[in-house]
């Protein structure tokens, strides 16, 4: 580098990191921010998939071997198999 280079000048510096408690990962929601903007249109399932909340209950079955809910995605019906992961239910 010439003896004149502006990163010769520079110092050493230090950042710490912090964890942040409230922040909850989100992919379908910044991806879609990305969209609003840079003011482009939005691929139709990513809309469906942002602007819906909600909730399902699990219907009971005979031995609780599977927790089975209906959704509606976008018009089709799925049938989401919530696996807890855990034998003690």
């Amino acid at each position: 580098m010439a003896a004149d280079s502006p990163l010769e000048k520079c110092g050493t510096f230090s950042v710490k990191q912090q964890l942040n408690p409230n922040f909850v990962a989100n992919g379908p929601a910044v991806y879609a921010k990305a969209f609003l903007k840079y003011n482009k249109t939005m691929p139709h399932d990513l809309a469906v998939a942002v602007s819906n909340s909600g909730s399902v209950t699990a219907p009971t079955n005979p031995y609780d071997t599977a927790y089975l809910c209906p959704v509606n995605i976008d018009g089709q019906i799925l049938n989401l198999d919530s696996d807890t992961g855990s034998a003690d239910l």
